[in-house]
């Protein structure tokens, strides 16, 4: 049996929200509206999202959102969800701010792509808006931490051709980005040519700069012609090689007319190098670097700022460390069955198809077991540390780990819709959703730089008009230079990646950036689980006998035979045989028991270690069978 739940979705597009408190009023509006399920509102697209189980009439929801006070520019319907069995594996829970796809959406994907030239969470709105103009794009999401950038079509959805020519008039470059599971090589690359490309900036910079530091200090020791030219050669480098990456995107920014912090770094180098032109010229070679003004600031400006970009980048990959970790929990390749068994990619393996999955690796897709019997780590799935036993007939999934048996697997998912796929997907949208602190500085950044360009002309101004000309010069640059908006645009999203991050490794699944900052101010928590909450790893605690035995003797015993085992609890015994100093044995004969445990010699003894199932093969006194009874019932797991 299964509940049948039809959804229909309404996207509407709005105008006229200006804060928090505009995208409360609204939903609230939506919401009263009879039918209408619930409502996700979106400040930076100025969007709406209304899910409803019954018959809603659009100018129902165009009348609410009026009469709250804003401006209807569109309603739209969109895909009506199919009925969902209850008891299927779920999905993710839908993310505030996002429009996933609905159930029976099988055809609809998100797009993906790489961004290059994001630095604040002005850039971020820059592009999340430029994709959001394109027709077709139902929903944006950027990440500035990872370079990422999400987006969810609607009918006609868009072509990506479109999407990379909006970003590129944004003033930034795109392309298609592998599907997120298979990212992590693809990561390190471009953290590596990244990191790579600052530091050397930076030394270049910082070491002609010191040049002319040392030219300007040289104490007659160079003509000062050569002085003279040699200085000035070094800013020429400077501004060259390392301002080049500055000026580029300025220049960028300018034709899509925006600026960004790149712009002040240009203007204020500019300037700055530009001071010792005049000085140049005038004095013929002959005043040495004294005459060549602000010279050496344009490097010292350089030298800072590149440092800055360098140090960003090394923040932003320790940060996505623990999403790639998360990403490598699936293999890159598979063992399939067509006409003999090849390894491929897994993103070329199509639902339908027969993979092998041998002992001990990584489950690459989501599939069902044709042949063979294991048990499985499905602890960074399910939450729970003990191995799961699998058969034919059951279901598998992306990232577990198989245990003891080889599988043969009909695969039922692609890499792109496995359950792995989805969890990194909701991690990913996490760090791409604004908090409510990030909403504050992307509005603050939209206008940050056009306000420091006013305060830096109105300081040149008023020095000029005091009468100190030179002193105009430098404190104009220091204005420019000193504004770096950098800071508040990036501690938010690094935040959000490491804590999103770092939680999808410890199995915590976050739905949306505000609760990680309402999170800071829990000082309790209460669990309301269905089963035990645990450390993750077993301990033993107790060793029960049933016949007059030395307990260490046994324990020592067992440990030899489990030190050629791989299951968890196998290894809570070597471990507590390790605590005790207990002197292990070498076993020999040690193998698998398929769906009972292991078996093994040590000395002139077998053993015989496993689940309940080995205690068929005995006779059992009734006080026995009753004590095994009162375990299970305190939940504990019992080794035989």
């Amino acid at each position: 049996m299964y509940n049948v739940v039809v959804m229909t979705t309404w996207r509407i597009q709005l105008s006229g929200m200006h804060c928090d408190s505009c995208v409360s009023s609204v939903r609230t509006a939506l919401e009263s509206v009879d039918g209408v399920d619930s409502a996700e509102v979106s400040l930076e697209t100025q969007r709406a999202t209304v899910s409803a189980t019954s018959a809603v009439s659009p100018d129902f929801l165009q009348e609410a959102v009026q009469r709250a006070g804003f401006e209807v520019k569109q309603v739209a319907e969109c895909e009506r969800g199919a009925p969902l069995p209850t008891g299927s594996f779920p999905s993710p829970p839908a993310t505030a701010g996002t429009l996933p796809p609905v159930a029976g959406e099988e055809d609809s994907v998100w797009l993906e792509f790489e961004i290059e030239g994001m630095h604040c969470a002005g850039c971020v709105r820059q592009v999340r808006n430029a994709m959001l103009s394109v027709p077709g794009v139902a929903q944006a999401g950027v990440n500035l931490a990872t370079r990422q950038a999400t987006v969810v079509p609607c009918a006609p959805p868009p072509s990506a051709d479109a999407l990379i020519k909006a970003v590129q008039r944004a003033g930034y470059s795109a392309r298609p980005s592998q599907p997120l599971p298979l990212q992590a090589t693809r990561w390190n690359e471009r953290f590596d040519q990244e990191q790579g490309a600052w530091r050397n900036r930076f030394l270049v910079a910082v070491s002609l700069t010191l040049l002319q530091l040392t030219l300007r200090f040289n104490n007659g020791t160079i003509p000062l012609a050569a002085e003279t030219l040699l200085a000035l050669l070094a800013g020429i480098i400077i501004q060259v090689h390392v301002g080049s990456a500055f000026y580029r995107d300025a220049w960028r920014r300018l034709r899509a007319g925006s600026t960004s912090m790149d712009t002040l770094v240009a203007i204020g180098t500019t300037a700055a190098f530009c001071s010792a032109i005049p000085g140049f010229f005038s004095d013929f070679l002959g005043a040495g670097t004294a005459g060549l003004g602000m010279l050496h600031d344009a490097g010292m400006i350089f030298s800072f700022i590149s440092l800055g970009r360098y140090l960003e980048s090394r923040s932003r990959r320790r940060a996505s460390r623990a999403v790639q970790h998360l990403l490598r929990r699936i293999p890159e390749t598979a063992q399939v069955q067509r006409d003999s068994l090849q390894t491929v990619p897994i993103s070329d393996i199509q639902a339908g198809e027969t993979i092998v999955i041998p002992a001990g690796q990584q489950v690459p897709l989501d599939g069902r077991i044709q042949e063979g019997r294991s048990t499985l780590d499905e602890s960074w799935l399910t939450g729970e540390s003990m191995p799961a036993s699998r058969s034919e007939g059951d279901m598998v999934y992306a990232g577990t780990i198989n245990g003891t048996g080889a599988l043969t697997v009909e695969v039922t998912q692609v890499v792109e819709r496995t359950a792995f796929a989805k969890v990194v997907e909701l991690v990913n949208q996490l760090q791409q959703q604004p908090a409510r602190i990030q909403r504050i500085a992307d509005r603050l950044v939209a206008v940050f730089v056009p306000i420091v360009l006013i305060l830096a002309l109105a300081t040149c101004a008023g020095w000029i008009l005091a009468g100190e000309n030179t002193l105009a010069y430098r404190c104009t640059i220091s204005v420019l230079v000193v504004a770096c908006p950098c800071a508040l645009g990036l501690a938010t999203p690094i935040a959000l990646l490491v804590a999103g991050g770092r939680g999808a490794r410890m199995g915590l699944l976050v739905q949306q950036p505000d609760s990680l900052e309402s999170a800071a101010g829990v000082s309790i928590v209460v669990f309301d689980k269905t089963g035990t909450i645990t450390r993750g790893e077993p301990s033993v605690e107790e060793v029960l006998l049933a016949e007059s035995i030395d307990a260490q003797h046994l324990l020592a015993a067992v440990a030899a035979v489990e030190l050629q085992s791989s299951h968890p609890l196998g290894k809570a015994i070597v471990d507590e045989a390790e605590r005790q100093a207990c002197s292990l044995e070498s076993a020999s004969d040690v193998r698998e028991v398929a769906g009972e445990g292991i078996q093994g010699t040590v000395g002139n003894r077998q053993l015989l270690i496993g689940n309940e199932k080995i205690l068929e093969r005995v006779s059992l006194s009734a006080s026995d069978r009753e004590r095994i009874g009162h375990f299970h019932s305190q939940g504990k797991s019992l080794v035989h």
